[in-house]
């Protein structure tokens, strides 16, 4: 029995040194040590280990499968993710995601979010039924501009921005409306 801990132990030896072999960015080299500790993983439950051990080990087989199994473009998905949780949390988008307020619109607006860049924590572009369009975004940390608390900016209104407030639900369709007209 003692063995069959040994040789576990040994395994997950090797998967350990192949997560650091992949953060340092070799692929290859991170898969043949999950393989070979796939490997011992597998002969060890041909020895027919007792519960729980035969449980630990038959767990360690599918991660091990799983981890051996990853191809560059699963992982740069995986890096990228990682990268966006990071972002998501620095930016408190979920904070944020409940605290915007709902925006009344008009009847012939229609609205097209876009990817908050720039640090944004939300962009759209509101376009009315002759096309005429104005960008919005709503900065919450004074990225773009110097509020001192979350505001819309809306573009162009009279060859310029105008920013309203937050909660400033008038203000932001007030601005939208002269955009709108502008434009046409």
């Amino acid at each position: 029995m003692r063995n069959i801990v040994d040789r576990h132990e040994y395994a997950m030896d090797l998967a350990q040194e192949g997560f650091r072999t992949r953060k340092q960015g070799n692929e290859a080299m991170a898969r043949q040590l999950f393989l070979e500790a796939l490997g011992i993983e597998k002969e060890l439950l041909s020895q027919s280990p007792e519960e729980p051990t035969e449980s630990i080990i038959k767990q360690s087989i599918n991660s091990l499968t799983y981890l051996a199994q990853l191809d560059e473009s699963m992982i740069h998905r995986i890096t990228i993710r990682k990268m966006e949780y990071e972002i998501e949390e620095a930016r408190e988008w979920e904070k944020w995601r409940l605290l915007i307020p709902w925006i009344p619109t008009k009847s012939n607006w229609q609205m097209k979010p876009q990817p908050p860049f720039a640090g944004a924590v939300v962009r759209f572009l509101i376009q009315n039924d002759t096309g005429k369009d104005c960008s919005i975004y709503l900065d919450c940390y004074d990225n773009l501009g110097s509020v001192g608390q979350p505001y819309w900016e809306i573009y162009p209104v009279d060859g310029d921005t105008v920013r309203v407030l937050m909660n400033d639900f008038h203000g932001l369709v007030k601005a939208i409306e002269s955009a709108l007209e502008e434009n046409s």
